[in-house]
Order: C-alpha cells, then sequence, then structure tokens
C-alpha cells in the first residue's frame, strides 16, 4: 500500500495511487457482471459499446517525426536553468566553468545546463555577473492518490455537470482541454481510436530513463509505465470519460476535444519538459518544431513543485498573453504554500475539498489558491464517499483523492464557460470567479469558509451552471448588432419605371 509522500527537494507533492482492479465496473468487453450496476451512478445510463485500441493510435493527424536518438542513457549530474543578461551565449558562459556542460538554448535568455560544479564554483555561477537567475530543472511529481473501491461520483455531482449535458447548451466539443501529464493508454472509458475528440498530443519527456519509451520527445504521447493505473488517464477521464456507455461514471465535461501532452514519465517530469508542452499545447514554437492543429482552449496540470521557477513563471505568463487558460493543483502536503505553477498569479490555483465541503486535510493553501473541488479524503475512510471515482489504467476504476482530481473538475467546469462565449480571455474568466467582471452580476462561485475569498478555500467552488450564465451575459453585452444599411443604389433602381 502507498501514501501520500510528503514531498523533499525537488519532488512536487507526489501524491501515490492505492488501487485495486474494480470488475464489479466494467470489464474490458461489453458484457458486464451482475454486479455491475451496484457500483455506477444512477445518472450513468445506456450501453454504448466502446472499444477502444492503444493509445499511441487515440492520436489522428499526421505522423511527428521523432526528433531524438535511441541512446542507452548515462550517469549524468543535475540539470540546471540559467537566465542570462548582458548578452553573453550560453556557450560562452559554460566556457568559464569546467564541468559545466550547454544542453541548449531555450526561450527567453533561458540556457539548459548539465552541472557537474560544487562548492566554490557553483558559489561563483550563481554569483556571475552575466547570471541573472539560476535554479534547478527540477521534476513535477503526481498530485493524486487512489484507494481499492469504486464511488458514486459525489464530486462529479457538485460541478453540476449531469445537468448541463441533458441541456441545449453551446456544444462543449468546440473546446479544447489540454491535459499536461503521464500520457494516455487505452480505456474502454474513453474515446475510440480515431474520435475527432482527441487532439494531436505530443510526448515532452526528454530523460531517458524516465521516458521508458526507449527514445526521447516524440509524437507519441502513450504512458508506458508499468503500474496497473495511469495518471494521466485518471486525469483525462475525470474530464472527458464517455457518458451513457453503460461503464463507469463520465467526465465533468463528457465531449469536450482533448489535447494529451506527455509531460512526465515513470519517475516524474522536470521543469523544463513541462514547459515545452506547455508551450505546444498554446500553438507557440517549441522544442519539438511542431504545432498541434489547434491551440488548446484550456491547459490542465495536476502536476506541481515546492520549488520557485523564473523560466516556469516566464512561460506561462506567455502561454496566457496567447489567451489560454491554465489551471493547476496547489499540492498535497496539507500546508501553507500553494505549489508551482498553481502559485503563479496567471494560473488557477485548485485546492481539495472532501464531500463535506470542508477543506481535505491533504490540500495545500495560501497565497495562489483560487477556487476548490471535490476530491476527498481516502486516510479517513475507504466508503463511496471518501475519494473521487476514477479511471485506472485500461478496463479498471478506483477511487482517488488529491488536489489532482480537484483541478480537472475545474478545468471541465471551466470548458462549459468557454463553450459558452468562445472569446472570453483569461483576464475575462479572473474577474467571472472574482465577482468583478464589469459585463455581468451572476455570482459564479459558491462560498466555502469564511465570507469572500480566504486562504483556505480561495473564492470557493464553481457553479458550472451559474459560470454558464455569466458567459452568456459577457457575449451579449460585446456583441453590437450592425447598423440598418439601405441601399440608395438599390432605391435609385426600384424608382424605375
Amino acid at each position: 500500500m502507498f501514501s501520500r509522500a510528503k514531498k523533499s527537494f525537488y519532488q512536487c507533492a507526489i501524491g501515490c495511487w492505492l488501487f485495486m482492479f474494480l470488475s464489479a465496473c466494467g470489464g474490458s468487453g461489453t458484457d458486464q457482471p451482475a454486479a455491475a450496476t451496484s457500483c455506477e451512478p444512477a445518472y450513468v445510463t445506456g450501453s454504448v459499446g466502446g472499444a477502444v485500441s492503444a493509445a499511441a493510435a487515440l492520436l489522428s493527424g499526421d505522423a511527428v517525426q521523432s526528433l531524438s536518438r535511441t541512446i542507452a542513457p548515462a550517469a549524468a549530474g543535475p540539470e540546471v536553468i540559467v537566465q542570462m543578461q548582458n548578452r553573453l551565449s550560453c556557450a560562452d558562459l559554460a566556457a568559464r566553468y569546467d564541468g559545466l556542460i550547454f544542453k541548449r538554448e531555450m526561450r527567453g535568455a533561458f540556457c539548459l545546463f548539465e552541472s557537474g560544479l560544487s562548492g566554490e564554483d557553483l558559489s561563483a555561477l550563481k554569483s556571475d555577473p552575466d547570471v541573472k537567475s539560476f535554479e534547478l530543472n527540477e521534476k513535477l511529481g503526481r498530485l493524486y492518490t487512489a484507494d481499492p473501491y469504486a464511488s458514486i461520483d459525489w464530486a462529479m455531482q457538485q460541478t453540476g455537470a449531469p445537468a448541463l449535458l441533458e441541456s441545449d447548451l453551446q456544444p462543449i466539443g468546440d473546446v479544447v482541454i489540454a491535459v499536461l501529464d503521464s500520457g494516455l493508454r487505452y480505456h474502454e472509458d474513453l474515446p475510440a481510436a480515431g474520435s475527432p475528440l482527441w487532439v494531436r498530443g505530443y510526448d515532452f519527456v526528454s530523460d531517458l530513463a524516465a521516458a521508458g519509451d526507449g527514445d526521447g520527445p516524440d509524437g507519441d504521447p502513450t504512458d508506458v509505465g508499468t503500474e496497473p493505473f495511469s495518471h494521466g488517464v485518471g486525469v483525462t477521464g475525470i474530464i472527458a470519460a464517455i457518458r451513457g456507455n453503460g461503464r463507469g461514471s463520465f467526465g465533468a465535461a463528457a465531449g469536450v476535444k482533448i489535447m494529451p501532452v506527455r509531460v512526465i514519465g515513470t519517475d516524474g517530469g522536470s521543469v523544463s519538459d513541462t514547459v515545452e508542452g506547455l508551450y505546444y499545447a498554446a500553438g507557440l514554437p517549441n522544442r519539438s518544431g511542431t504545432l498541434p492543429p489547434v491551440k488548446a482552449d484550456i491547459i490542465n496540470i495536476s502536476l506541481g513543485t515546492g520549488s520557485f521557477s523564473a523560466y516556469l513563471q516566464a512561460a506561462v505568463a506567455e502561454v496566457r498573453a496567447n489567451g489560454v487558460i491554465i489551471v493547476a493543483s496547489t499540492g498535497n502536503d496539507g500546508g501553507d504554500g500553494v505549489d508551482y505553477p498553481a502559485a503563479f498569479a496567471e494560473v488557477i490555483g485548485v485546492g481539495a475539498i472532501d464531500i463535506n465541503r470542508d477543506r481535505a486535510p491533504y490540500s495545500n493553501y495560501g497565497a495562489g489558491i483560487t477556487l476548490v473541488a471535490g476530491a476527498g479524503d481516502l486516510e479517513a475512510g475507504s466508503s463511496w464517499n471518501d475519494g473521487k471515482f476514477v479511471l485506472l489504467g485500461s478496463a479498471d476504476y478506483g477511487l482517488a483523492d488529491g488536489t489532482s482530481v480537484a483541478a480537472p473538475l475545474i478545468s471541465a467546469s471551466l470548458g462549459w464557460v468557454k463553450a459558452a462565449c468562445p472569446f472570453l480571455t483569461p483576464l475575462d474568466v479572473d474577474e467571472l470567479i472574482a465577482g468583478t467582471h464589469p459585463d455581468t452580476s451572476v455570482v459564479v462561485t459558491i462560498d466555502e469558509g469564511t465570507d469572500g475569498y480566504d486562504r483556505f478555500y480561495g473564492y470557493g467552488r464553481l457553479s458550472t451552471s451559474a459560470g454558464v450564465e455569466a458567459a452568456e451575459a459577457v457575449c451579449n453585452a460585446a456583441y453590437t448588432p450592425p447598423e440598418p444599411y439601405l441601399s440608395t443604389t438599390a432605391l435609385a433602381l426600384s424608382a424605375q419605371p
């Protein structure tokens, strides 16, 4: 059995999964065990089938050429990210220090190095007048846990998604949510291979040992982990699991388009790989040399690190400036201090609550928390009400808790909001959440904790239906009817005998 792990040095509030196979919640074929209905929420009906193929085949569109070679991984020093100033080149800086190996130049005057420096040499590098900032290329880890029991999906019900899925709202399939995570695997409760609901993604995991697929970055974001569960599949399912196929639960934004972007491997990921994934998802130039067919409207990051990164902050700011909404988990340490990137002002940081809407004891709080969503607390028990229903690795289901569970629920709700008003900007969304948008008085949050914003719950829970109403009001206020136009030429012609 695993437990939630306290993060150390460069591990980011990692939540480990506790799991078991729940055959009563759906198997890999079309025949369901007799007990299947006992663990399915009452609002899941119908039987549609759902054969899907391997995760690699989920991607449609043109093939993407691999940008790396298959090399046996060798022992190496830690990677560091240095921001340059005074126009000194990355290579010239490396030449100053024996043991500093230049790997590549990155955006915004940032450089990636492998460092064998220590002691006085490392201190000299940090204080070098040509160095503006110095940081480790730290790892980002998974932020939720799982338990051996299936659950009625109370956390998804709190979002109001079931009612919205029955409505005649603007189709949510026009919205793209990018999931920056461990990639995808086969699961019967996700859209089938070749479905238009998949937007071509990418694999940016550059550490060969962590990648586990024999190469580095390439066009196949398959989760190749050997565990019987997948963090990426779990997060994706919370957003987009199929509705109406008689299996498991369904996603809070079922029918939305998903862009899978792999940024963590079998042993976590790094800031630099995550940044490349951010740029790709936002349709910005990136290390892959390719772009998605359409940029994401929303990026979900159920990952985090406790260490500040100037490079990650610069990327987040650029992605937001390109009109993309970013949602991230606050972390699972239970302390005062939100993980990055959730802590950045440009990101919607999401904490976790239980079924009673109390803050989950593991959920990080403080400056940077924006909203909360249901995730439960499996250390309090293992009943249906103690965790969030999730997809595991193939045809299996289980319970999970953690801020990794909470963030995709908010991403899903914002998918509905974005569908209601496609030109909403990240600033519009911030103002709607804060209740300060000039074009609507609709309150989109449900206050939790003390009145108003507080450091434990942020602005509270997001009401998806109220968010949709507010977004429609913003769109209506921004719409200016065209001026009546009467052609004088047409009048003259009509006056002819």
